[in-house]
């Protein structure tokens, strides 16, 4: 029944009757309303696909009952809420997609008792916090597409572990920190996407040596395939075969590796990159704050202005000490 836009109404919760159903299409259909609970008492259901239609509400913690399930496609809906933890008890599920909705919270480091995950796709939501490590223990994982969420924190070194992963996009977020050396050790990695985040370099010269990265650029374009230097930009964040790096405008520049627009720097900028170089999410929470907020500059803890607002002192914690 995909590609049915005729198709209205809501799933009835009677559908959970349909004990012996093994697969279930209703995408780019004209269906609203929820997903219903009963869904979970498919007990032989393989493959359910949502996708692109009016379904809103959240997902079914029932879902999590479907131990036959190897492929769930909500994507380009209306859901909103958490990814229910039962999801992740799911240990045939080899294709999770569930772009483009409203999600929130956070990616659970249970996610690693997905053994049987290849792809792994939340591009286009709100998720927070950090990208867990634990994936490093999926050997299957070929995809992980985490693009235009609000993940923080620093990329896991661990992922570099992951033997046939082939394609990592977590571009759009607000990633810190240098790029993992061990990242150019993958040899099976061909798509590598980090533009529009907060990383600062240097970029591993194994990665910027990658012949086989990124369309293979890195043989013409070098580091600039894969993210645009202080002072460049392009409209993917690194050169494309379309595309070079290119200088900021006269009085602008970019204030992070891979951006895609440049801006007139501010003080304000100069000592957010600090904090962000300097691990200042890692700081006691009586020293961060005010940092990284709306309020002014002046206003945060440990920072120091005179009568006419100019910076005169900085005070905060490195490694248990002030300087």
């Amino acid at each position: 029944l995909s590609d049915c836009t005729s198709l209205l109404g809501s799933i009835p919760s009677e559908i959970g009757k349909m004990k012996s159903l093994s697969r279930l299409d209703l995408s780019t259909s004209g269906l609203a309303s929820t997903i219903p609970e009963s869904i979970g008492l498919l007990s032989n259901i393989a493959y359910i696909n949502l996708s692109m239609t009016k379904l809103s509400g959240t997902i079914p913690g029932s879902i999590g009952n479907l131990s036959a399930l190897t492929d769930l496609i909500l994507s380009r809906c209306r859901l909103h809420g958490t990814i229910p933890e039962t999801i992740f008890s799911l240990k045939k599920l080899e294709n999770l997609e569930l772009y483009g909705n409203a999600l929130t919270g956070t990616l659970s480091s249970s996610i690693a008792n997905l053994t049987s995950l290849k792809r792994i796709d939340l591009f286009s939501n709100n998720l927070s916090s950090t990208i867990p490590s634990s994936m490093a223990t999926i050997s299957s994982l070929q995809i992980i597409h985490l693009q235009e969420n609000k993940f923080s924190g620093t990329l896991p070194w661990e992922l570099s572990k992951l033997p046939v992963l082939s394609w990592l996009d977590v571009s759009e977020n607000k990633i810190t920190g240098p790029i993992p050396p061990l990242y150019g050790s993958m040899h099976s990695l061909k798509d590598l996407r980090l533009g529009s985040n907060k990383i600062y370099g240097p970029i591993p010269d194994n990665l910027c040596n990658n012949k086989s990265l990124n369309k293979g650029l890195t043989s013409t374009a070098g580091c600039d395939a894969i993210l645009c230097p202080l002072g460049t930009f392009s409209e993917a964040g690194f050169a494309t075969t379309d595309t070079a790096c290119k200088p900021c405008p006269e009085g602008t520049s970019s204030i992070h590796l891979g951006s895609k627009t440049c801006q007139v720097v501010t003080r304000k900028n100069l000592l957010e990159m600090l904090y962000d170089v300097i691990g200042g999410d890692d700081w006691p929470e009586d020293r961060r704050r005010g940092w990284n907020s709306d309020l002014a500059e002046c206003d945060w803890e440990g920072v120091t202005c005179g009568e006419n607002g100019d910076l005169i002192g900085l005070s905060f914690p490195i490694s248990g000490s002030k300087i």
